[in-house]
């Protein structure tokens, strides 16, 4: 007999590292992990905070349900519209509401009545970004995770091989929006080391060049590339 069990809410999967196990508000899956009907998990009604928010949770819905969708109204501030994209009559609209600015789906029109629901050799929204938010639990708690343990993991609940180069790009944006971007953090050093200095007077660094210069991504302008940085504390001076 089954037995019901009570587990956590995911708020439109801040924590995404399993939501697959979760009663999430987009009620994608059941309490038991198990995909749920169409009909329970996306319907008129649901709100959400933002634009991007919308976006993941259709994502998510038709990886799940292996169905691709292609967009046919995208406006930043007034409207979002999805079709299948295998030409059947599925689609979803989401408009954004005038005073709270939040999304909310509009009209749907289900279910799917084209091809079977089998897992495709591939899924056009099976993309980088997508997989970065459904690990972003697991690189956070663990940053060296393995690229070849996320494959595995992504197979477990997507049905989806995903070839190693894509689960690579999706950890390095999830490490991006955990961490930050690397040339900011190589911006922030002498900065840092300025503060070291400033609170232990006497201490000396320094920091190494390469001496290759590489195009700034928006000026052209020449920068610099980091070799090492080397600082000492006074204590080891006197020392």
């Amino acid at each position: 007999d089954s037995v019901g069990v009570d587990l956590p809410t995911v708020h439109f999967y801040q924590d995404v590292s399993h939501s697959d196990l979760a009663k999430a508000q987009s009620a994608l899956t059941a309490s038991e992990g198990d995909a749920v009907p169409q009909v329970a998990s996306m319907k008129e009604g649901l709100r959400f905070d933002t634009l991007k928010k919308l976006k993941f949770f259709l994502m998510d819905h038709v990886v799940r349900h292996h169905r691709p969708f292609k967009v046919t109204h995208s406006d930043a501030k007034v409207r979002y519209t999805v079709v299948c994209k295998q030409g059947c009559g599925w689609s979803v609209n989401a408009q954004q509401e005038k005073w709270t600015k939040a999304w909310k789906i509009t009209s749907v029109h289900q279910p799917h009545t084209c091809a079977s629901t089998e897992t495709m050799h591939c899924h056009p929204q099976n993309t980088a970004k997508y997989l970065g938010r459904r690990i972003a639990g697991i690189v956070a708690v663990d940053p060296d995770v393995t690229v070849k343990v996320l494959v595995q993991t992504i197979f477990g609940y997507t049905g989806y091989r995903v070839n190693y180069s894509k689960v690579w790009r999706a950890k390095q944006h999830v490490l991006e929006l955990v961490f930050g971007d690397w040339k900011e953090a190589y911006n922030l050093i002498p900065r840092i080391l300025n503060a070291i200095t400033h609170y232990n007077p006497g201490t000396k660094w320094t920091i190494c060049r390469d001496g290759r210069t590489i195009p700034h991504p928006t000026t052209g302008d020449p920068m610099w590339v980091m070799k090492r940085v080397f600082w000492c504390f006074p204590q080891c001076v006197k020392s």
